[in-house]
């Protein structure tokens, strides 16, 4: 949890010039078109905006920190690992290591293991339920919901490799299992907004 705070503090500048630019372009578009804006489809549109700067924010942007040089004047650093990146392609590796494994040098191994799990199959989650509930669940946005998912856990894991962190299959077998649940959770709402109406 504590890793998330600091990845979407990390990112938070990322979040509002990009919350400010998309309302920016979403209110002149509304102009340009001349449409009366359904409030509730402009929130669900906002809150989808706001969820990918954060999985952005939280998945490769790196640290960064104003300090004093040794003149005493304040620059900006960025923190990126010089460790050569660790690529894992053998799918359940790392789950299984979680599970199962130890390591001497992380205190509570195995519990930080399955709370990165967790995390994991949680990051995609809002994906699939704020997509569903914005844009529909028709099958077919099903399908493109799930396929931009996919592009964008695979797009992230390739970024990853250049930004000092590690990709993993594993990340993204976890994130599309949350992603599935988010679809499928979004749906059920649907259904009960739909059966609320009638």
């Amino acid at each position: 949890m504590n890793t998330i705070r600091v990845a979407i503090g990390n990112g938070f500048p990322v979040i509002v010039f990009g919350a400010i630019a998309y309302l920016m372009f979403r209110t002149i578009r509304r102009r340009r078109r001349e449409v009366k804006p359904s409030w509730r489809k402009e929130a669900l549109w906002f809150a989808f905006a706001i969820y990918i700067l954060m999985l952005l924010s939280i998945t490769i942007v790196p640290s960064w920190k104003f300090l004093p040089d040794s003149n005493g004047v304040t620059r900006l650093y960025v923190f990126t690992s010089l460790e050569k990146p660790h690529i894992n392609l053998i799918p359940f590796h790392s789950i299984r290591q979680f599970l199962f494994g130890n390591d001497a040098r992380v205190d509570n191994f195995r519990s930080a293991g399955v709370m990165n799990l967790i995390g994991n199959a949680l990051l995609y989650c809002p994906f699939g339920v704020i997509g569903v509930l914005a844009f529909g669940e028709k099958e077919r946005i099903i399908r493109k919901l799930f396929l931009n998912g996919l592009v964008l856990c695979l797009a992230v894991e390739i970024v990853q490799y250049f930004v000092g962190r590690s990709p993993d299959i594993d990340d993204v077998v976890l994130n599309m299992l949350g992603l599935i649940i988010g679809l499928c959770i979004g749906r059920f709402i649907q259904k009960l907004l739909a059966a609320g109406k009638s």
